[in-house]
């Protein structure tokens, strides 16, 4: 704010905070920012949504079942290899560019690290604790949710903190190609007529989505 105010920063390239807030309030009198942020908020629910489903489903399957570790393991980190910007080319050739291909990134972005996450938090129960449980003479299902789900909880959400945080990355990549609303538009429309102001109520935006996502799960 000092910086910016005497002139040490250009305005053209490092605004003041307050001149931010300025110009989200201005785009929210205007009914600018709330269409926007409402359809990245759509997005990111549809995606994350859907990737947590698939993270979730195979990551227990993979975690639960040998099976499913021959079906899922490989492929997931194989994808995890694979960054977001490199997988919305193909999605764009594959499904246009309306919302789904949008949502699908979103979704790839959440459902990698649920997967990794889950698997290995089930596979990490203490091998001791299952052997004791089945000395006992308890069935599948106590061993499941007695021990194998508490034990499994940890690494869940650290996979769920994770999940959040990389679909908010989907978001932003999928929403600066091909997107006509959202809060990457707002910022692309920032960039191409240099109004920077407009470009830092995204990413602000952007920020506190990400870290109210964290603390919800934190908490």
């Amino acid at each position: 704010e000092i910086l910016a105010r005497t002139g040490v920063l250009a305005a053209t390239s490092a605004p003041a905070p307050t001149s931010i807030a300025k110009t989200a309030k201005t785009l929210w009198q205007q009914g600018v920012l709330w269409p926007d942020l409402e359809i990245s908020l759509r997005r990111a629910a549809l995606g994350l949504l859907l990737g947590l489903s698939v993270g979730i489903v195979t990551g227990v399957l993979g975690g639960f079942l040998r099976t499913g570790e021959y079906l899922f393991n490989g492929v997931v980190q194989i994808f995890n290899t694979i960054p977001i910007l490199a997988v919305l080319p193909i999605m764009i050739v594959w499904f246009g560019i309306d919302e789904l291909p949008k949502v699908l990134i979103i979704a790839f972005g959440a459902a990698i690290p649920m997967y990794l996450n889950l698997f290995s938090a089930i596979r990490g129960v203490d091998q001791r604790l299952i052997e004791m449980t089945r000395t006992t003479g308890a069935g599948t299902w106590r061993l499941v949710s007695r021990v194998l789900v508490p034990g499994a909880l940890p690494g869940f959400l650290v996979g769920l903190r994770f999940a959040f945080a990389y679909s908010i990355l989907g978001l932003v990549a999928a929403e600066t190609v091909n997107a006509n609303q959202g809060l990457g538009y707002l910022i692309t429309q920032g960039q191409t007529y240099l109004q920077t102001n407009q470009v830092f109520v995204g990413l602000v935006i952007y920020s506190i989505l990400g870290l109210a996502a964290d603390q919800l799960v934190r908490t």
